[in-house]
């Protein structure tokens, strides 16, 4: 159980934002690399790559419809397009051959983190871990607690390789500069100036 302080006059009220960074706390940021809104098979709310290499992906619910509803992400829906594709033969088929919404090849251990007071559907599989988040007034502050109602299990799946590990580390660079710093992007930078001479050098020499 980890419980942080929270500036009532920044969140109001819960927010998958701030559960997102009360997760990069509870999951020991400094030891991994916590990435949020992160797509690289599907949008991860928040995705935790762990310095053996292995990838956890964080689920956030904060109401019950939208957990209810998550079970569409696991189903394999077949269109006439896909039988389209499969009547042009065996390699057609197995390329575009009707795949979930979230693919899970990749992830080790998955939670669903939910506002305290939700219950867990009957279909939410016996792997998946699940974390209680609960946004409360005590003392004159607000408080944010996460308890760990269930540990996922080791799903024992094949490690993401070289190729999405790179786009978790720029994901996490990206958000750094472009959020927290609030800095443009290039193409939004007037040059008003010639680029400083070293920079110059460093770049051609």
């Amino acid at each position: 159980m980890i419980t942080l302080k929270v500036d009532i006059e920044r969140f109001p009220k819960l927010t998958e934002g701030l559960v997102q960074r009360g997760l990069a706390a509870y999951v020991d940021w400094l030891r991994c690399v916590a990435v949020p809104n992160l797509t690289i098979w599907h949008e991860m709310d928040l995705a935790v790559l762990t310095r053996a290499g292995c990838l956890y992906e964080y689920e956030i619910k904060l109401t019950q419809a939208d957990w209810n509803g998550d079970k569409r992400k696991d189903v394999v829906v077949e269109t006439d397009w896909h039988r389209q594709m499969a009547a042009l033969g065996p390699e057609y088929a197995a390329r575009h051959a009707p795949r979930p919404i979230r693919n899970l090849n990749h992830v080790e251990r998955f939670y669903y983190v939910y506002a305290k007071g939700l219950t867990c559907p009957d279909w939410v599989p016996e792997w998946a871990g699940l974390i209680s988040v609960d946004y409360k007034a005590q003392n004159g502050a607000m408080w944010l607690d996460f308890h760990s109602v269930r540990r996922a299990k080791s799903r024992r799946v094949e490690k993401p390789s070289e190729g999405p590990v790179r786009k978790i580390y720029m994901a996490a660079y990206m958000r750094f500069w472009n959020y927290p710093m609030n800095l443009p992007l290039s193409r939004q930078v007037e040059v008003i100036e010639s680029p400083v001479p070293e920079y110059e050098e460093a770049q051609h020499g």
